[in-house]
């Protein structure tokens, strides 16, 4: 570790904290969680995955309950990922466009605040860091958590927006995704 990361690790340490860091190469997006399945899960498939694991319900409910009380800070990147559900009104005419109306939008928690989320509703005391932009989804990020009991540190940098995903859906299809962010280094 850097001499820098090192002094703060063991800050961390005389408290009686961890710094657990994930691997940058696996991608947990949420959106390309629910795209991939659907978010009901039978409980043989359920099954199948614990004991693929060598995991029992016991050793889950235990899990989850040391997960209460226990105090977790989450510093991470905020992703805001949403679903324009739309239907088609037309196809291609003169050049390959085509045409959908807007029913409605529906917006979801994702990157690490969903993670912050789901260690709340496991129990944990959460404090959440993360970069905003000064704008609506970055107010909705703080909502969003402040309503589950999360303690929220955003950073609020006005010269960038809140990292959102916008995927517009027709059916079961997604027709197209718009991503709103900026990759400058946070100084």
């Amino acid at each position: 570790l850097p001499d820098r990361t090192q002094e703060e690790a063991e800050a961390v340490r005389a408290y009686g904290g961890e710094l657990i860091f994930t691997p940058g190469d696996i991608v947990y997006s949420s959106s390309k969680l629910i795209n991939l399945a659907p978010p009901a899960i039978k409980l043989e498939k359920l099954q199948i995955l614990m004991e693929r694991n060598g995991i029992s319900f016991d050793k889950l409910r235990g899990t989850l309950d040391a997960m209460a009380g226990r105090r977790v800070h989450v510093i991470g990147d905020t992703i805001v990922d949403s679903y324009s559900h739309c239907a088609m009104l037309g196809g291609q005419a003169k050049t390959p466009t085509m045409t959908v109306l807007f029913e409605r939008k529906v917006d979801y928690l994702g990157g690490a605040a969903i993670v912050a989320k789901h260690l709340a509703a496991a129990g944990g005391e959460v404090t959440f860091s993360t970069v905003l932009g000064d704008d609506g989804y970055g107010d909705f990020v703080v909502a969003g958590l402040k309503e589950v009991g999360i303690n929220v540190h955003a950073v609020v940098d006005k010269s960038r927006p809140t990292v959102s995903k916008n995927s517009i859906v027709v059916g079961n299809y997604r027709l197209l995704k718009v991503d709103t962010l900026d990759n400058r280094s946070i100084s």
